[in-house]
């Protein structure tokens, strides 16, 4: 089921893209969501106007480069009619070959969550208001579809997070503590033997050796469903880890403060 509502969202976006390029006429056209960790843009739907892939499809854009770097730092759409006469474009094959581009921003609970953007190869195009317009109405499809993937990633986060911390904790309460049950029985016996007892005392002396491995063992499972990948960290480094994890799986952003004294205070925004 949630792969279904997966590859139907993705369907959705790329549908989106491609009426945009459509109805504006333009020969490329591309989705970037906000990528929370690196503070800047991916770019998760490009397509051609014949509906093949565009190369751009990946690359990572940061705050103020380009066109839709200007759309996440400004949060105002932004039209070129001149592409390659404007201060601010990239360089690369397509960028070059770009002559007028349009791109808005798509806004969601926590602000600019990512860019729709157009191009056109055309000479004398040129993208006016009105194509600004429905290029805007498009974008706020696609917001309402990103939002809901978000929402439903941070669902699916917290019931993994709860999943794990009860399988932790049912280990823990029952696994472990029959296995020091158990290991406390066989040096029990170990010592109601005695030291003659051969056979006997050999075998119990690797069961409890065993126990012990087995309690060990059961103890680093546990730790890594607690908490995985903080091992060794020190406190702090571990809440950043998290903090950075959560807001990652998420897209929820989260302001992490260290006070004087190692006071750590974590806010989801």
């Amino acid at each position: 089921m949630l792969l279904t509502q997966q590859l139907y969202s993705e369907h959705v976006l790329e549908e989106i893209v491609r009426h945009s390029i459509y109805l504006l006429e333009a020969d490329r056209g591309a989705l970037l969501e906000r990528h929370p960790s690196a503070d800047g843009l991916l770019v998760t739907v490009a397509l051609r106007r014949d509906g093949r892939p565009d190369v751009a499809h990946g690359r990572r854009v940061a705050p103020g480069e380009g066109l839709s770097g200007r759309v996440l730092q400004t949060g105002q759409p932004q039209v070129v009619a001149e592409y390659a006469r404007w201060p601010g474009r990239t360089t690369g094959v397509d960028e070059d070959a770009t002559r007028a581009a349009a791109a808005v921003p798509l806004f969601g609970r926590q602000g600019v969550i990512g860019v729709l953007a157009v191009a056109s190869m055309t000479e004398g195009k040129h993208f006016a208001a009105d194509d600004v317009q429905i290029l805007t109405l498009f974008a706020q499809q696609a917001a309402a579809v990103l939002e809901h993937i978000y929402g439903r990633r941070q669902a699916e986060a917290l019931i993994l997070s709860e999943e794990r911390a009860r399988l932790a904790r049912d280990l823990h309460d029952g696994l472990l503590q029959d296995l020091a049950s158990l290991l406390m029985r066989a040096d029990l016996c170990q010592e109601l033997a005695g030291a003659e007892s051969g056979p006997l005392h050999e075998n119990l002396e690797i069961l409890s050796t065993e126990l012990q491995r087995s309690i060990r063992s059961a103890r680093v499972i546990i730790h890594a469903l607690w908490e995985p990948d903080l091992e060794g960290r020190s406190l702090e480094d571990a809440l950043r880890a998290l903090a950075a994890r959560f807001e990652a799986q998420t897209h929820v952003r989260v302001d992490y403060l260290c006070l004087g004294g190692g006071v750590a205070t974590i806010k989801a925004m």
